[in-house]
């Protein structure tokens, strides 16, 4: 079998075990335990397979067996397990990708110390660095004793990320790296990350319970990332979770206890934010740096010192204000203040150094005295006191930091000097400012800020490591967060599905904002504004029945908003029912009677009531309120052809520039000298419309369109498919 044939058979068997045909699973997992090679899981699936036939042996003879059920459901938890087993020993032959390869690296060596022997060695390097904090020595560790434990930090996260299944032994090791102070502190943030990452591959309910007890770790950086590796994994494999209630029951009383639900919501929201990183990044790309690149000049005379103020023209910043780039500035503020990640654009090309080739070090949290970087920082030049408030200020992610010092230290000096005096611009008051230093540092230790520049982290190796392809990415496609019993029970809960929907909603991912509101609009006390963005989302979705039923219901609750009012009009209009929207529209504009929005969008209705009167004093109301109203003319000028006010429509459509004349223009013009018998005009002027259109095909179907109202004013229509061959 190859590795797509593999995970076919193994996503057959759960779906099997799932429908609870455990006898037709144990078959297909039979072959894969063959694939698999493994004798030992062979032995336990034939004890499988003579525990269930037994089981249906005393079930055919009519034996009452008060323990079945729940027999049943180890038997069918067991074969899910070796299905699993066997689907990884079965891809170490065979899979190329990363993780298997690895794995089959390991069966070359020597076996790699265990858990706690890896923690033993670790925490005696550690200890030696510590002496070399002293005098004399004052912090200038050896840079052999910094390289041992940096590989062996390394190693540890590709062990962990490797590892299968977790035995008893395994977690009693693990746990052992939970205990206070027992763990460098880098590299238990390596074990976490690993153990999440490994969560991705396979679904270990050892290493779920793991996660869940780091959540009690006093340091905020290896808590928050214990958060994010069980939230992943509990949106990966939820429905797992329910095969071991033991498991279950841990989740529960930590949310009950400690908010665990409201945690992983805060979690699943940068989750779902950072999966829209792209659309900014293009915004980046595409619109702000181009501006500046336009306009570099500009830009260029606005940053000047505090010596050179006299010299400000305020002419400048009109000039600025035109480029439109100081809104698109606010906008890229606003969404980095939200926790959006802005920065993708300006570090992505920077992920090239040698430091990156390595897997461990995307996930390894900033350190100056990593050796890839401590020789930069501690320069005698000041690099290092230059760039402290920025690495301190929680704007970027640990791998970005590296990043930046690695780009720093490749500069030519005079490069290098005017990047960090723009860095000391903007930080100039901190080394000596502690109090703002202080708050830079409080708001980096947040917990919803580490959580996110983690999320960040991940974010960039699966987009932008040299094997990312071999990995299945969790951003490219959000995951449903209420699919499985465990997490709706910690998460499905209407303050926080709130948030989850204002999310989606912002960012206009209308299903998916949808179906939440829907859930919500069914509780007891909903107010208003729900109804109102349920009511937008199946609007967005041109789903305007569900739509005007929502905005009845903000109706009732809200009664004559102009913002309902307007949404359902809108919506009863492009559903044909115009009776009821001009009705709506005339309710609004008691609300806001000076809203010439509102009134030609009363006359459009009116237009297709066919009540060209009223329509025509409506635009006369748009025209009279607006300066060189196009709208309004269009709209006179149709209803006076209507009305056979031939010379009045002839008047209107000529008030309309012809820069400005659409192809609909020039053929509802067309229509006009039609109707009046002034041919020679009539042709000219379809030929125009012709011209405007495209394609003689684009004409015939506008000009077919009108046919009906062209008979109504009394045209030949057996004249009128000689007018479309006129004009070819």
């Amino acid at each position: 079998m190859n590795e797509a044939e593999i995970n076919k058979l193994h996503r057959s068997i759960q779906t099997l075990l799932t429908q609870r045909r455990l006898k037709e699973a144990q078959t297909q997992t039979e072959a894969l335990i063959t694939q698999s090679g493994d004798w030992n899981l062979k032995d336990r699936q034939e004890q499988n397979k003579t525990a269930y036939q037994y089981m249906l042996d005393y079930l055919r003879q009519g034996f009452d067996d008060p323990e079945r059920e729940s027999l049943y459901e180890r038997l069918r938890t067991e074969q899910k397990e070796m299905a699993d087993r066997a689907r990884i020993l079965a891809l170490d032959k065979v899979s190329p990708r990363y993780f298997h390869e690895l794995r089959r690296s390991y069966v070359l060596l020597q076996e790699p110390p265990s858990l706690e022997g890896r923690l033993r060695i670790l925490q005696d390097i550690n200890d030696t660095m510590s002496l070399y904090l002293l005098p004399p020595a004052n912090g200038h560790i050896p840079h052999e004793l910094r390289l041992n434990f940096e590989t062996n930090a390394r190693q540890l996260f590709l062990d962990v990320w490797a590892q299968d299944f977790w035995t008893a032994e395994d977690s009693k090791q693990a746990r052992l790296w939970l205990e206070a102070g027992a763990a460098p502190l880098t590299a238990l943030c390596l074990m976490i990350s690993a153990v999440g990452l490994n969560q991705l591959e396979l679904f270990d309910p050892a290493k779920i319970q793991w996660l869940l007890q780091a959540l009690d770790l006093p340091d905020v950086e290896a808590r928050e990332r214990a958060l994010v590796g069980l939230t992943m994994a509990l949106l990966r494999w939820g429905s797992r979770v329910d095969d071991y209630p033991e498991l279950a029951e841990l989740l529960q009383a930590h949310d009950r206890e400690q908010g665990l639900g409201k945690r992983m919501n805060t979690v699943l929201i940068q989750l779902y934010r950072s999966c829209g990183t792209d659309r900014i990044k293009r915004k980046m790309q595409e619109e702000i740096i181009p501006t500046v690149m336009q306009h570099k000049d500009l830009f260029r005379r606005l940053n000047l010192s505090p010596e050179e103020d006299e010299d400000f023209n305020p002419d400048w910043d009109e000039a600025l204000e035109k480029t439109g780039l100081n809104d698109k500035l606010r906008e890229m503020n606003d969404l980095q203040l939200e926790g959006n990640d802005v920065y993708m654009s300006t570090f992505e090309h920077l992920k090239g150094y040698p430091f990156f080739q390595e897997m461990p070090n995307w996930f390894w949290p900033f350190d100056p005295q990593h050796s890839a970087v401590c020789e930069i920082v501690e320069q005698s030049d000041g690099l290092g006191s230059l760039l402290y408030p920025f690495l301190e200020a929680g704007f970027v992610c640990n791998s970005d930091k590296y990043s930046m010092i690695l780009m720093l230290n490749s500069l030519p000096v005079s490069q290098r000097e005017l990047m960090l005096g723009q860095l000391n611009q903007q930080f100039a008051d901190v080394p000596v400012n502690p109090e703002r230093l202080g708050r830079l540092q409080n708001h980096a230790a947040q917990p919803e800020v580490v959580s996110n520049q983690y999320i960040h982290d991940l974010y960039r190796f699966f987009k932008l490591f040299r094997r990312r392809t071999e990995f299945t990415d969790p951003f490219k496609e959000p995951a449903d967060p209420y699919s499985s019993p465990i997490m709706r029970s910690l998460v499905q809960k209407p303050e926080l599905m709130q948030e989850v929907a204002a999310l989606y909603f912002r960012q206009e991912k209308w299903p998916q904002a949808t179906e939440i509101y829907q859930f919500l609009s069914n509780l007891e006390g909903i107010d208003a504004e729900l109804f109102q963005r349920l009511g937008l989302c199946y609007q967005k979705q041109k789903d305007y029945a569900n739509a005007i039923l929502a905005y009845q219901k903000a109706d009732l609750r809200k009664p004559d908003s102009l913002w309902t009012l307007r949404h359902a009009a809108t919506c009863q209009r492009l559903s044909g029912n115009y009776e009821k929207a001009i009705e709506l529209y005339r309710r609004a504009q008691q609300a806001r009677p000076n809203d010439l929005s509102l009134v030609y969008y009363e006359g459009i209705c009116l237009l297709a009531e066919q009540d060209y009167e009223e329509a025509q004093e409506c635009f006369f109301r748009v025209d009279l309120g607006e300066e060189h109203s196009l709208r309004a003319w269009r709209g006179i000028a149709w209803s006076a052809l209507m009305l056979n006010k031939w010379e009045q429509a002839i008047d209107y459509y000529n008030r309309i520039p012809e820069s400005d004349r659409t192809g609909d223009d020039w053929l509802n013009l067309g229509h006009v000298y039609l109707i009046a018998e002034d041919l020679p005009h009539a042709a000219e002027t379809y030929s125009r419309a012709a011209a405007c259109f495209g394609s003689h095909e684009e004409f015939c179907r506008a000009f077919d369109r009108d046919r009906v109202s062209l008979i109504e004013l009394d045209a030949d229509d057996s004249a009128l498919p000689l007018i479309k061959d006129l004009v070819l």
